[in-house]
């Protein structure tokens, strides 16, 4: 449903909820915690540095922290920030807006169902799915350091 990135970023910012506003944190850590490539992570975070959700730190020490508090972002957020808008259901018959929407039944659903994710996601904060890491990633994570 969503891009391989989205749901990365969905952990990443997970992982800096989990660390706390205000603690910098490297591409490479979150990679190493996660199993993922440190170039993949750190091309998700500066799109999210670019939707001000993380905070990019250059130079010698560098990395990502939150730039808001994790109640104060959604899972929408996130995912928009990565994929792009998650944008009403469009006719694939008529490529676009199509004369029959009000009464057709495949796009009445389709644009319900977009909906409901949509207001779900919108509705679930990154610091509701922050949790501490399980112990055998938590020895990843001691190279976190506070600004």
């Amino acid at each position: 449903m969503f891009s391989k990135a989205a749901t990365s970023a969905l952990y990443l910012v997970g992982y800096y909820a989990s660390q706390g506003r205000g603690v910098l944190v490297t591409a490479e850590e979150v990679a190493q915690v996660y199993g993922l490539s440190s170039h993949s992570v750190a091309r998700v975070a500066l799109g999210l540095a670019k939707a001000r959700i993380l905070m990019s730190h250059r130079g010698r020490g560098g990395g990502f922290s939150l730039e808001k508090d994790p109640k104060e972002i959604s899972l929408l957020e996130v995912i928009e920030a990565v994929d792009g808008p998650i944008l009403p259901y469009e006719c694939m018959l008529k490529r676009g807006a199509c004369d029959a929407q009000p009464s057709c039944g495949v796009f009445s659903a389709i644009h319900k169902a977009t909906k409901k994710m949509r207001d779900v996601l919108e509705s679930i904060s990154i610091a509701s799915i922050a949790c501490p890491l399980p112990p055998d990633l938590a020895h990843a994570s001691l190279r976190s350091r506070r600004l």
